[in-house]
């Protein structure tokens, strides 16, 4: 719960209103450059998976957990993948989805603390998911952070039935990338 108040009490950010995001969570802000925030791909560690519905194979449900290892707190500022139309938060138990559709454009990452993003609560949901997707396969997803760093790490496909929870932060592998300065 303390981790979910820390998340909602991120610094605002205005969403990206330009067609060029392709319906993908980006947010833009003024202070992009702060220098506490260029060691945010290498901070955070994150795993996940990512579960076909079971009602719309439509759609796949993320599931993750993210660690942040450093110093400093971190703020996640969008994720893509390229198998996912668009992607948008979700919580299980509140009615009012459009409340939590941009939560992963500005979400706090505190430093020290791993947040799980599982079935019962908050997770992202991929909407109009790919169908030659197979169970098995590695899916990329790109987590962009204030600063201009990001990460992508790769989500196993799992079955809809798979009722497992999201795997933990160990060393995942992943590729991250810095802006130069």
């Amino acid at each position: 719960m303390l981790a979910l108040l820390l998340a909602l009490a991120a610094p605002p950010v205005a969403l990206a209103a330009d067609s060029d995001t392709g319906g993908l969570l980006t947010s833009h802000s003024s202070d992009a450059d702060s220098t506490n925030q260029k060691d945010a791909a290498h901070d955070i560690l994150i795993n996940g998976m990512v579960r076909y519905g079971r009602m719309n194979h439509g759609v796949g449900l993320v599931m993750m957990s993210i660690t942040n290892s450093g110093r400093q707190n971190h703020l996640l500022s969008g994720v893509s993948s390229p198998v996912c139309n668009s992607l948008v938060a979700r919580n299980t138990d509140l009615e009012m989805p459009e409340h939590t559709d941009d939560l992963f454009t500005h979400l706090a990452l505190p430093h020290g603390l791993t947040m799980v993003f599982s079935a019962g609560g908050y997770h992202l949901l991929c909407r109009e998911i790919r169908q030659d997707i197979a169970v098995g396969a590695h899916v990329p997803f790109t987590f962009s952070f204030l600063g201009g760093s990001s990460k992508t790490v790769d989500f196993p496909m799992v079955a809809a039935d798979d009722d497992r929870p999201p795997p933990t932060p160990q060393s995942p592998a992943s590729t991250a990338s810095n802006p130069s300065p």
